[in-house]
């Protein structure tokens, strides 16, 4: 079952108890996973904006969060904390000569307002990453 499918608070435990996890200790949540991000970044705003729900989900772990955190992919941190030119200037081993094709999946751009990726008509997050690397990308 999709974590977010239905009314049911209980499908979105396991996400607000990381959530909460996070918030406890201060920090905002990484994950290098798309599904991850999808199903955290969607129960995150669910949180903040609906009130029934975060009372039921509060109640039922425990844990108080209101949704002040962020959710962010490991290539949103390289691109805005990192950035593309300082990982460049770092790689020891580029991929030269190596061409490559991106894939996204649909988990990191849908739906496109909760997720705010990346452009999900013309994704360049990935295509960045892998030209920072030296790779070509198709």
């Amino acid at each position: 079952m999709f974590p977010l499918a239905g009314d049911s608070h209980v499908n979105l435990l396991s996400p607000y108890r990381a959530l909460a996890a996070a918030h406890r200790q201060g920090q905002d949540l990484v994950t290098l996973c798309s599904g991850c991000l999808n199903v955290l970044r969607r129960t995150n705003r669910r949180v903040a904006a609906d009130a029934e729900v975060r009372e039921k989900l509060r109640a039922s772990v425990e844990l108080d969060y209101q949704g002040e955190r962020q959710v962010y992919h490991l290539l949103e941190v390289l691109r805005d904390q990192i950035t593309w030119a300082k990982l460049r200037a770092n790689v020891t081993r580029p991929l030269t000569g190596l061409k490559v094709a991106a894939y996204y999946g649909c988990l990191l751009l849908r739906p496109e307002r909760e997720m705010e990726f990346d452009d999900p008509e013309s994704p360049s997050l990935l295509h960045d990453l892998l030209r920072a690397l030296g790779a070509e990308t198709a």
